[in-house]
C-alpha cells in the first residue's frame, strides 16, 4: 500500500490502495475525492490509556535532558552565563511543543513500518531553510495546521529511519504554506493609532514603568479592574507594555553548529537531534541579542514583581525581559488562565508554569506538596456577572470548540478532543435532540479558523441548524438564552457555572485524564445532571427540561453541588481585588 502522510493531493499515488497515516490527510472539503479511493486509515497514537503515563513521563524527561544541554550551548553561543531557570523561561514553551510534535510523528511512522503494509511513499525535497521558524508561535501555528510543514517533518522522519521505500517528489505547491497560517503577526494599527500607541508606551516607560513595583502583562484583568488594582497598590494606573516583534533572519551556520544536543540514547532521540537544531527559532539564536537588547531597553527597569497569565508562552520579548529580571531577584507570578487546570492532568503547560514561577494563583484548587500554588478568586470570573432576567423563551446556546489539525503536545490528548471523533459526538447529540429543541438551538462556533472544517461538517449534514460565528461575547448571547450547552471541558463551562447560568456539559471522560482528588466533584455534577458522559445522555436530558430549565437549575441539591464545585475550580468573590492586593504586596515585600 502507498503511504500518504498529507492532505496535499500532489503527494498521493492514487493508482493503488492508499494507507492514510491519520485523519488529517482526509480534509473534509476533499471528501468527494478521498472517499472514492480504496484506502485505510491508521488510528491515533493515543487511543490506549495504558501508554499515556509512561509516554508523558518520558517526554518530560526528554525535555529536561535537552534543556539542560542547551543551557551550556546557548550561554556559550551568546557569551553569557544564564541559569537553567532563565533558559527554561525563554526556551521551555517551544521545547515542549517541539518534542511532543516530533514524538507523535515518530510513533506514527513506526506504526506504519510495523504494520508491514507500506510498499512506498513520496516525500518532498528536504530543505531546512524553507521552514525555519522565527519564534515559538510561528512554529506552533505551522505545526498545528500547516499541511506542507507537517509533510516536511514526516519526510525528515522517514528519511532518517530508512525503513520505508520512498522517492523524492518535486512539487511547486510544497513551497506554499497550505492549510494554515505560517505566522501570527501582531495586528498593525492604523498610522495615527500607531503613533498614539508609541507615545503612550513612552509615557508608560517614563512613569509607571519607572516607579511601579508590580508590572502587569497580559494579566487577564478588565481595564477597569487593572486600574483599580494599580491604585490600591499605590501605583500609577497606566501601563502599556511594548510589543517586541520577532524577525526572520538568515541562518548562521556556525552559530547553529555550536549548539550541541545531548547524547542520544534511542532511535527517537537520534531523529530529534537531527531536527532540533535546524528548527530552533531564530529568536533564540540569530536574533537573540537584538531582541533581548530591545526588550531590556523598552520594558520597565525596576519592577519588584512581574505578573502575567499568558505572556509566559509566546511573547518572546516579554520572556527575555522577565527571565533577566528573575535572575536579578524579581518575583514572577503566574495565574491560571483557562479551564482544565486542577482537575485534568498531568498537563505540560501547568508543569512548565509551576517550574518557572515564584507563585501561582489558581481559581480555587490546591496542589499537594506544592507551596507555590495559592488558591484565589479568579479575576476573569469574578469580574463577570449575569444580571439579566432569565429568558424563558430564549434560545439554547451551544458552545463548541475548534481543534488543531495535527498533534501539538500531550495536553491536547487529555482534553478528549481527538480529531474527527469530536464531530462524531456532535452528530450523535444532534441525532437525539427533539424537533422542539432543534428549533431554538444556536450553535456558536469559535471565531478562529478550524482546520477540520467543523462548521461545514455540521451544516452539510444538518442544514437546518442555526449557527453563529462572530464577535459577540458569550455573555451577550447568554442574555438571550435560557440554557447553555458545552461539549468540551475548557474555560467556557466554568464561566457559565460561575455566573449561575443553567449549564449542561457532555464530554467523553474516558478520553480525559482526571486527577483523583477532582473525581468526587465531577461525580456530583453527574448526579445533578449537569455533566454527561455521552452526547446521547445530554440530548435526552435537554429534551426533558428545555421548556423550563430553571425549574431544574434552582433546586437546592444542584445549587449546593454547583457552589461546591465552583469554590474549588471556578472561585469568585466580591472582594477579589482586595484578595489580590494583599497577595501581591506580600510578594513585593519578599523581593
Amino acid at each position: 500500500m502507498f503511504l500518504v502522510t498529507t492532505a496535499n493531493q500532489n503527494f498521493w499515488k492514487t493508482d493503488e490502495k492508499i494507507l492514510f497515516l491519520g485523519e488529517w490527510c482526509k480534509i473534509y472539503d476533499q471528501k468527494h475525492i478521498w472517499s472514492k479511493i480504496d484506502h485505510e486509515t491508521f488510528p491515533s497514537n493515543w487511543d490506549k490509556w495504558e501508554d499515556f503515563d509512561q509516554r508523558y513521563k518520558y517526554l518530560e524527561s526528554v525535555c529536561e535532558k535537552y534543556l539542560n544541554s542547551f543551557v551550556l550551548s546557548l550561554n556559550d553561543s551568546h557569551d553569557e552565563n544564564h541559569s537553567l531557570r532563565y533558559w527554561r523561561i525563554v526556551l521551555g514553551p517551544w521545547l515542549n511543543f517541539f518534542v511532543g510534535n516530533i514524538y507523535d510523528k515518530y510513533l506514527s511512522i513506526k506504526s506504519a513500518i510495523e504494520s508491514k503494509k507500506v510498499t512506498q511513499t513520496w516525500i518532498p525535497s528536504l530543505k531546512p531553510r524553507q521552514w525555519l521558524p522565527s519564534d515559538t508561535i510561528t512554529f506552533l501555528l505551522r505545526a498545528a495546521g500547516n499541511n506542507n510543514f507537517n509533510l516536511y517533518l514526516y519526510g525528515r522522519v522517514i528519511n532518517k529511519l530508512r525503513q520505508i521505500p520512498f522517492e523524492h517528489k518535486e512539487d511547486k505547491s510544497f513551497s506554499e504554506l497550505l492549510g494554515g497560517s505560517g505566522s501570527l503577526p501582531l495586528p498593525s494599527p492604523a498610522k495615527g493609532k500607531g503613533i498614539i500607541r508609541k507615545l503612550l508606551e513612552e509615557f508608560s516607560k517614563r512613569t509607571s514603568g519607572r516607579f511601579n513595583q508590580v508590572v502587569f502583562s497580559s494579566s487577564g484583568f478588565s481595564l477597569q479592574d487593572q486600574w483599580k488594582l494599580h491604585l490600591s497598590l499605590g501605583q500609577i494606573p497606566f501601563s502599556i507594555l511594548p510589543q517586541i516583534t520577532s524577525c526572520q533572519l538568515p541562518i548562521n551556520e556556525s552559530l547553529r553548529k555550536n549548539i550541541k544536543p545531548p547524547q542520544e540514547t534511542n532511535e527517537f532521540e537520534s531523529i530529534l537531534n537531527d531536527l532540533i537544531i535546524e528548527q530552533l527559532p531564530t529568536s533564540f539564536l540569530e536574533g537573540y541579542s537584538t531582541m533581548r537588547n530591545k526588550s531590556l531597553d523598552a520594558f520597565p527597569k525596576r519592577p519588584k514583581v512581574i505578573f502575567t497569565s499568558n505572556d509566559f508562552a509566546f511573547n518572546e520579548g516579554f520572556k527575555l525581559w522577565a527571565a533577566t529580571k528573575v535572575e536579578q531577584g524579581v518575583k514572577l507570578i503566574l495565574s491560571q488562565h483557562g479551564g482544565g487546570y486542577g482537575f485534568q492532568g498531568p498537563l505540560v503547560t501547568e508543569n512548565h508554569e509551576l517550574k518557572v514561577c515564584d507563585k501561582y494563583f489558581t481559581w480555587g484548587w490546591t496542589k499537594n506538596e506544592e507551596p507555590k500554588v495559592l488558591p484565589l478568586s479568579s479575576l476573569k470570573l469574578s469580574s463577570t456577572n449575569h444580571n439579566e432576567k432569565f429568558k424563558l423563551k430564549g434560545t439554547i446556546l451551544w458552545v463548541s470548540e475548534t481543534l488543531p489539525l495535527f498533534f501539538i503536545r500531550i495536553d491536547h490528548v487529555v482534553t478528549g478532543l481527538i480529531g474527527s471523533k469530536y464531530f462524531l459526538r456532535q452528530a450523535s447529540f444532534l441525532n437525539v435532540i427533539c424537533p422542539e429543541v432543534s428549533k431554538i438551538l444556536l450553535l456558536r462556533f469559535p471565531s478562529r479558523k478550524c482546520e477540520w472544517n467543523g462548521e461545514k461538517r455540521l451544516v452539510d449534514n444538518y442544514p437546518s441548524i442555526k449557527w453563529y460565528k462572530g464577535e459577540d461575547s458569550i455573555l451577550s448571547q447568554l442574555q438571550k438564552s435560557k440554557l447553555c450547552i458545552h461539549d468540551y471541558l475548557g474555560t467556557t463551562w466554568l464561566e457559565t457555572l460561575s455566573i449561575n447560568f443553567p449549564t449542561v456539559v457532555f464530554c467523553d471522560l474516558s478520553s480525559v485524564k482526571i486527577i483523583a482528588s477532582a473525581q468526587p466533584y465531577l461525580d456530583d455534577l453527574r448526579r445533578v445532571r449537569i455533566l454527561h458522559d455521552s452526547p446521547e445522555s445530554a440530548a435526552e436530558f435537554i429534551n426533558k427540561i428545555h421548556e423550563d430549565p430553571m425549574s431544574w437549575w434552582v433546586t437546592s441539591e444542584l445549587q449546593q453541588v454547583r457552589k461546591k464545585f465552583c469554590n474549588q475550580f471556578a472561585r469568585k468573590s466580591e472582594n477579589y481585588l482586595e484578595e489580590w492586593r494583599e497577595e501581591l504586596l506580600k510578594m513585593v515585600k519578599k523581593s
